[in-house]
């Protein structure tokens, strides 16, 4: 038996150390400074990354739950270590405000191609979910870029206030839409 759970605990360990690094998007989670990896902001420079913070966000089809999901990627997000020693308050909320939006515009995604999978749930074919995933990834990545340039990655309080508002009505209006869909679909 002591051998049984020597053998089963590594096994387990790796699973929920994989498992950890994934944030999936929740509506009732945010974003906050623990979920990225922190740096020195001269390192960011060096890499020629000019911004406090950088998400690693991903879209994917799961296949147990067949719907799109939006994941940050913890190990590959960072953060400069300004905005937890040297910073005021404020600007680190802030920064993890622009943040959470890159993943808010991420789940948006995940919900139009969830939308569009289920307006054909017929499709059950490899192909045809790639289909739709390439259909919106392209959109979505161009979004993402207007983000930051409209808001200039934070630095345009205004901006940063309209899309943070236009985010959450989008999101809102596509979790309505979904619902409808599933009601229907469900009779």
């Amino acid at each position: 038996m002591k051998t049984l759970l020597l053998v089963v605990f590594p096994f387990f360990y790796f699973v929920n150390a994989q498992v950890s690094n994934e944030i999936f998007w929740n509506k009732d989670l945010k974003l906050k400074k623990e979920d990225f990896t922190l740096v020195e902001y001269d390192s960011l420079l060096l890499k020629g990354n000019p911004f406090g913070a950088t998400s690693a966000i991903k879209i994917e089809f799961d296949e147990r739950s067949e719907n799109f999901v939006a994941k940050f990627l913890k190990s590959e997000s960072i953060l400069s270590s300004y905005f937890t020693n040297y910073a005021e308050l404020e600007s680190l909320i802030s920064i993890l405000n622009h943040e959470q939006g890159h993943f808010d515009i991420a789940q948006i995604f995940a919900l139009k191609m969830n939308l569009m999978y289920l307006e054909n749930r017929f499709l059950k074919n490899k192909n045809q979910i790639q289909e739709i995933y390439n259909i919106c990834y392209e959109r979505y990545s161009k979004v993402q870029e207007k983000y930051d340039k409209e808001t200039n990655h934070n630095k345009n309080r205004e901006k940063q206030l309209y899309w943070d508002n236009s985010i959450q009505g989008e999101l809102q209006k596509l979790n309505e839409a979904i619902e409808r869909i599933e009601k229907i679909k469900k009779k």
